[in-house]
């Protein structure tokens, strides 16, 4: 019996059995990633200007995420809202590919005893996929919305491609560009293009300098240096 061949099997099945943990953050500018972060792991967005808001945190819980205020189950919602995510198994027909895999469901509710105040019942559920193909990232992240502020059921798609560039000493960039196709009244299909600025272990700027479509609240939107987001990990 070989024991060396035993064990090498049993670590490639815990490998595909496991589910894929990320560094943070695990969204992209707008699309959702399949992973989710290491137990005990914890970030923060941090907004900087224009309507490219953040604000959410992210905190991992083993095999599963929970994201807080990220404004994903529609209109309004970051003011209260909590997303579960929940990393799965790799699928086994793409073994060959490097991927990971997550659903994620979400609420948001609030009702303000004031007068003019706010009241609604949103709720989301969605899914990600995402694959590594020497570099280049691409995710895919349907999610079907039920958005009581805008009175409306509506599915967004959400599509990105982001290449991982060489680790420099200013940190790693990641160029990319992002699309969340929208069946809702109120919204446009949104685009973005921008980078990642991985700039340690800590800290991921996002710069968003072309933005088009009904993004974060603006139209049509071309800034240098852009909008940005930060990512703050502890």
């Amino acid at each position: 019996m070989n024991v060396a061949k035993i064990l090498t099997g049993m670590t490639l099945a815990a490998a595909v059995a496991a589910p894929a943990v990320a560094q943070q953050p695990t969204r992209g500018f707008m699309v959702e990633r399949a992973g989710v972060a290491a137990q005990g792991e914890a970030s923060v967005d941090l907004s900087t200007n224009g309507s490219y808001k953040g604000g959410a945190v992210r905190l991992g819980l083993g095999n599963s995420e929970l994201i807080l205020n990220s404004e994903k189950a529609g209109n309004g919602s970051s003011n209260s809202e909590a997303v579960f995510k929940l990393g799965l198994s790799s699928l086994q027909g793409l073994s060959e590919l490097k991927h990971s895999l997550a659903v994620y469901g979400g609420i948001a509710v609030i009702d303000e005893d004031i007068t003019a105040g706010q009241s609604y019942s949103n709720f989301m559920i969605g899914a990600a996929f995402t694959a590594d193909m020497n570099g280049l990232l691409l995710s895919i992240a349907p999610e079907f919305i039920i958005d009581d502020v805008a009175d409306d059921n509506y599915l967004d798609v959400g599509l990105s491609a982001h290449l991982k560039m060489a680790k420099t000493q200013y940190g790693t960039f990641q160029p990319g560009i992002e699309v969340v196709a929208t069946t809702a009244d109120n919204k446009d299909t949104l685009v973005a293009v921008g980078v990642r600025w991985e700039y340690n272990d800590r800290l991921t700027l996002d710069i968003v300098p072309l933005q088009f479509g009904n993004a974060w609240g603006q139209e049509d939107t071309i800034s240098l240096p852009g909008q940005m987001r930060l990512n703050a990990r502890f």
